[in-house]
């Protein structure tokens, strides 16, 4: 968000500088002869650095009436399709070869059939912009490393005792009623879980233990019941005539 607004702001600050440059290229050539023109574009853009900006006036069939010093500009022509549908200021971005830094152009209108197509070269503006990139860029990938690297960790101290959970329930399930889940006094919600699941074992052993005692005394009392009539069978065996 920060780089976006900066990034707004300085784009502004271009558009902002060729509009004053169209205003001062304009009140020279409304003060100058046609003939003095091309003196004045080549004064201002002298001023301001010719390999900076660049100043081409032309008609709107796209014929050039003056220019500032275009060595540096080569393949930056004006675009008929724009000048036939000018009306208001137009800007552009676009890099002259393709893959050189970008130029910010805008056509403006002078009066008078004439049109001003004003270049500037955005690097030099935009450097502490793309400083602030790469910085962001490190801090970036630093923070991503920094925020992989603390939920690695913060897991493994949530997951670590899950997996002891686990286990002890495996355990449990395999018959060993005996285990307990360690107390984590680091994270009272897992001491919480910890707590509860202990307490949910305390009765599941309470209620083995006690279900192993029924067992075990209703078991003793068949015994003794069928003891007692085993023992009866065989004293009717025993005597036939009670049998009788």
């Amino acid at each position: 968000v920060v780089y976006l607004s900066l990034a707004s702001i300085a784009h502004n600050r271009i558009d902002d500088r060729l509009r004053h440059e169209a205003a001062e290229v304009k009140s020279l050539v409304a003060l100058q002869r046609v003939s003095n023109i091309q003196n004045a574009l080549s004064e201002i853009a002298n001023a301001e650095g010719t390999g900076l900006v660049f100043y081409r006036i032309v008609k709107e069939d796209g014929t050039s009436i003056a220019e500032s010093d275009a060595t540096m500009w080569t393949g930056l022509n004006a675009d008929k399709d724009v000048l036939r549908a000018l009306n208001e200021p137009f800007f552009a971005t676009m890099k002259i070869p393709p893959g050189a830094e970008p130029l910010r152009v805008m056509y403006s209108r002078l009066g008078s059939g004439m049109v001003l197509q004003a270049a500037l070269r955005q690097e030099h503006e935009l450097q502490p912009l793309h400083d602030l990139q790469g910085i962001l860029i490190v801090v970036g990938v630093a923070g991503l490393a920094a925020s992989c690297l603390m939920g690695w960790i913060a897991a493994k101290r949530v997951l670590g005792p899950l997996d002891r959970m686990t286990r002890i329930a495996q355990s449990i399930a395999a018959g060993n009623f005996d285990d307990r889940v360690a107390m984590v006094s680091e994270d009272a919600e897992l001491d919480r879980l910890a707590g509860a699941f202990n307490t949910m074992l305390d009765r599941i052993q309470l209620f083995m233990r006690e279900l192993r005692e029924m067992n075990d005394s209703i078991a003793h009392d068949l015994r003794t019941v069928l003891a007692r009539m085993h023992l009866a069978t065989g004293s009717r065996r025993a005597d036939p005539r009670r049998g009788q």
